[in-house]
């Protein structure tokens, strides 16, 4: 293998991750950036060697494996990945999905299922979406920047990594860095030695990334410091293991 093609989203919290690749500077790696979902078609398509993937896609990816030590995280609110709605869930029939993340469509889905009790009409979407003015009893789900950008525009806010702690006690893996292909050791061992330090590189990150934004810089480093769980623990895992479990069980499309 000549050399590593790297696909990575390309959000707020992949900040440090996009910095502390970049300062590698080497040849042995290619960077490209999109949202989950196209990461993970790369991946399938063999237009990319590794990506930080949506994990409720590892089951449909041939061979597919963690490599890393690393993922996107997080241990109950993350503020990022919600239920954006005018009324309460009681009230609502119709939920829009958003299109860049299959992880957190399923797992709205399953939340629906097994925690709310509740059925919905499930809409998918396409760019722009998130424009849409909603009639009352109608929701989106919302992943990513755009979550901080439109928040304000509604009266609740379901924020489903913190819903998904009160059904299962567990935290969520959003994300993690996986390959269909068999990496060489010294690779995964570089990747690893390259992110040990992240949580020290998130200042020079945003700077390096968060311009010409309507975020400000307080929410981004107070983001990246407090939502974001960027270390893989065991309970990660057993989560990330459950959910997929869970899916399956409920017969939800990854």
């Amino acid at each position: 293998m000549n050399k590593i093609r790297i696909t990575a989203v390309s959000y707020i919290n992949t900040y440090p991750f996009l910095y502390l690749l970049s300062k590698l500077n080497s040849p042995l790696f290619e960077l490209s950036v999109d949202y989950p979902a196209e990461c993970a078609r790369k991946l399938i398509a063999n237009k990319a060697d590794i990506g930080l993937i949506p994990v409720a896609t590892l089951g449909s990816i041939p061979n597919g494996k963690i490599v890393t030590d690393y993922c996107i995280g997080a241990d109950g609110a993350v503020n990022t990945v919600a239920l954006l709605s005018n009324t309460s869930i009681d009230n609502i029939d119709t939920i829009y999905l958003d299109y860049q993340s299959r992880t957190s469509v399923n797992l709205m889905r399953l939340l629906a299922k097994e925690y709310f009790n509740r059925q919905f009409i499930w809409i998918d979407t396409k760019p722009g979406f998130e424009s849409h003015t909603l009639k009352d009893n109608e929701a989106m789900v919302v992943i990513g920047d755009r979550v901080f950008e439109i928040e304000s525009r509604f009266r609740y806010k379901y924020d489903l990594p913190e819903e998904w702690k009160r059904h299962t006690g567990l935290p969520f893996i959003f994300a993690a860095w996986i390959t269909n292909k068999d990496i060489p050791e010294h690779i995964t061992d570089t990747l690893n030695n390259c992110f040990k330090n992240i949580e020290q590189s998130f200042e020079k990150s945003i700077d390096k990334y968060h311009t010409n934004s309507s975020i400000d810089k307080t929410t981004v480093i107070n983001y990246l410091r407090n939502d974001i769980v960027y270390r893989k623990s065991t309970d990660m895992e057993r989560a990330m293991h459950l959910f997929i479990t869970k899916l399956a069980e409920n017969n939800i499309l990854i």
